[in-house]
């Protein structure tokens, strides 16, 4: 039996989205526990990738290595450990695992194409930022519940960007 939502089979309504997240003129990502892409759009391919190449590796191969250390939550996070730092201090992760009001927005990144070399003047880079449907995001993802974690806490699934 297929769910109904809105008169709309569940199927069609997945489509859609993933339809919208193909034509909109900006880089959409989604990143496993690890760090490693597991779906990023077509977009990507202005910077000479195709999205296939990049499934299944890490989010710093697309990062300007200068900008890594910058917005990886295992560097940043190990820099303010043990300090508070509020919903204004929060780090810009590229990686986020939050969500909600501390999620990372106006994140600004440089991408570099796929032919760049470390060593080149940077005149081929861009910059970009996450930018999700318009609006500049990365939260963390996260399945139900896990039923054998005593916590009950959900299950991080990864990031989406």
């Amino acid at each position: 039996m297929t769910r109904k939502r809105n008169g709309a089979s569940i199927p069609v309504i997945e489509q859609r989205y993933k339809t919208l997240v193909e034509i909109i003129p900006d880089i959409v990502y989604r990143l496993d526990i690890h760090g490693k892409i597991t779906f990023i759009n077509t977009y990507i391919k202005t910077l000479g990738y195709q999205p296939r190449e990049l499934v299944g590796e890490h989010f710093s191969r697309i990062l300007h290595p200068e900008d890594i250390e910058k917005v990886s939550r295992v560097v940043v996070l190990e820099k303010i450990k043990g300090r508070v730092t509020g919903e204004d201090g929060a780090p810009k992760l590229f990686d986020e695992r939050r969500s909600g009001s501390r999620m990372t927005r106006g994140l600004e990144i440089r991408l570099v194409p796929k032919n760049w070399k470390p060593g080149h003047d940077g005149k081929n880079l861009l910059i970009g930022s996450l930018i999700s449907v318009g609006e500049l995001s990365a939260t963390g993802l996260y399945g139900k519940r896990d039923p054998g974690r005593k916590t009950g806490k959900k299950r991080y699934l990864g990031t989406v960007g």
